[in-house]
């Protein structure tokens, strides 16, 4: 099935969305053992190998962007969220590698 409408954001961009934007949800898709390793405040952990059986944890909201280490996973995830009827779901362009490169240098690099 053709992803619809996953739209890609810079890190820098994600940062000013959710600043202004308090009902945005972080998604994080990345495998727990990542998450542990490092992990952006306020996101929500559903790894892209659990996607499909958690997804009603995400029921209601009307944005979320999804991110990974470098942006695939995430994508594949957004785009998976779309064709499940999900209003929008963006994805974070260069993951949580740029994002600890460009916004957050505390977040350590893996």
């Amino acid at each position: 099935m053709q992803d619809r409408n996953v739209e890609e954001y810079s890190p820098r961009e994600v940062y000013h969305f959710l600043k202004a934007d308090s009902t945005i949800v972080l998604l994080d898709v990345r495998e727990r053992d990542e998450y542990e390793l490092c992990r952006i405040k306020g996101a929500v952990l559903i790894p892209l190998s659990e996607i499909e059986d958690r997804k009603h944890e995400l029921g209601g909201i009307q944005r979320v962007i999804a991110y990974c280490h470098h942006g695939m996973r995430s994508y594949a995830g957004a785009g998976f969220l779309m064709n499940e009827g999900f209003p929008r779901v963006d994805n974070m362009r260069g993951g949580i590698e740029s994002w600890s490169q460009t916004v957050d240098r505390s977040i350590p690099r893996y």
